[in-house]
């Protein structure tokens, strides 16, 4: 799979409300500054609760976030619950779960999780995935407007 430009990204991610759920500081950081390159608006929480509570906040202000991206486990809430919760809100919600945990791949398709990353993270394989969903969900957008 060939790797898409950072610009080819940024095109579609700017506008797209993304909500960050990480409970290891160190990666949460990290990961916060490469995703702040993409995205303008991008809220962080440091676990599922958390994230939850987030989610249900701006879905209820109807200005719901368009993109999810979330660790696995994390204390108060993990990322399958949570995951779990936010889709039976909006079931088309797009989510990306990572995770170093290759045991609940089978088990987060079936809930309708969007996409699984492996932990550690690959640069090419995150920003093909955030590529396609941005996109996806600048496309659909667009066509909301027209």
């Amino acid at each position: 799979m060939e790797t898409i430009k950072p610009i080819d990204i940024i095109k579609y991610s700017k506008s797209i409300n993304v909500l960050y759920a990480e409970d290891n500081k160190i990666l949460r950081d990290v990961m916060e500054d490469l995703l702040e390159h993409y995205f303008d608006n991008l809220d962080i929480a440091e676990d599922g609760q958390e994230a939850l509570e987030m989610y249900l906040k701006m879905h209820n202000k109807k200005a719901p976030y368009d993109l999810i991206i979330t660790d696995i486990n994390m204390p108060n809430m993990n990322g399958i619950d949570m995951s779990r919760e936010i889709l039976k809100v909006e079931p088309s919600q797009k989510i990306i779960v990572v995770s170093a945990y290759s045991e609940y791949i089978t088990s987060l398709k079936e809930i309708g999780i969007t996409e699984i990353l492996s932990k550690p993270i690959q640069y090419k394989e995150l920003s093909n995935c955030i590529f396609e969903i941005s996109k996806e969900i600048y496309d659909n957008n667009l066509a909301k407007i027209e």
